[in-house]
């Protein structure tokens, strides 16, 4: 095997790949969201963006912008830099 093959979005050096960074982070933020017990739609309003923005940042469809992943990890009462690893 490679240097570059994954274990689990990361490489054999425990360096983080940066393409695998969204789902990282996206595994990240449903893990949360399900601990706390809330829906897509109750995440979003307690952030201030629709459901569907979770929803995509959820599924790796869409990277979180700053201000976004601030308000985030706030609602979900978690340092920004556990929930999107960089």
């Amino acid at each position: 095997m490679t240097s570059t093959t994954f274990l689990e979005g990361h490489f054999r050096d425990n360096t983080v790949d940066p393409w695998h960074a969204t789902d990282m982070a996206s595994n990240q933020l449903l893990r949360y969201r399900h601990e706390r017990l809330l829906t897509q739609r109750e995440l979003g309003e307690l952030v201030g963006v629709q459901h569907t923005c979770i929803s995509k940042i959820e599924r790796g469809q869409r990277a979180a912008r700053w201000r976004t992943r601030k308000r985030l990890a706030m609602a979900l009462e978690v340092p920004e830099g556990e929930l999107f690893p960089s």
